[in-house]
């Protein structure tokens, strides 16, 4: 599938877009996080060997750019709904109802993120040819295959490293 992740722009950090790291890594082309609305060199990356013409490159940054907006402007208002949910947590009495109306907040604002994400994709999708689009699927393929192999490797190693560690001692309780 490819990733919407670098179309929404650096939501990488968080400062109230914490939940756009892990929305942005929906279906189309590839591998989660392939990111094919990314940073410009994320982009020609991505897009580089699949033989772009000049007026589909300038499409595609014509759709990376309006949805990187609309993303932000989806996203501004995040900054306030985490602190109100940990008030929530954080009273004598923790309200319930108010709890439920924040998460189903949450929903319907990754909702949103997640429909424009997927517009943008089918956006980038008309503009390449089938040719061009199966071009990407097997280099996001490829893409997928070494990130896993990877993971395997370093999973791996962090089992060594641990087995080799004497045993920590349990902690106290508080």
């Amino acid at each position: 599938a490819f990733s919407v992740n670098a179309l929404a722009g650096d939501h990488r950090g968080h400062k109230g877009n914490q939940h756009a790291e892990s929305c942005m890594h929906m279906g189309g082309f590839g591998p989660a996080g392939a990111g094919l609305m990314g940073e410009t060199r994320r982009l020609d990356r991505m897009l580089g060997d699949v033989g772009l013409t000049d007026a589909q490159r300038t499409q595609i940054r014509d759709i990376q750019t309006k949805a990187r907006a609309d993303l932000k402007a989806l996203h501004e208002g995040d900054g306030a709904a985490m602190p109100h949910g940990l008030s929530l947590l954080t009273q004598a009495k923790p309200d319930a109802a108010a709890a439920e109306k924040a998460r189903q907040q949450m929903l319907a604002r990754h909702d949103k993120v997640s429909q424009r994400m997927l517009q943008a994709q089918l956006d980038v999708a008309n503009v390449l040819t089938p040719a061009q689009r199966a071009k990407m699927a097997t280099q996001m393929k490829a893409r997928q295959d070494r990130m896993a192999e990877r993971a395997q490797r370093r999973a791996a190693h962090h089992a060594e490293r641990a087995a080799s560690q004497p045993a920590a001692a349990p902690s106290a309780p508080r």
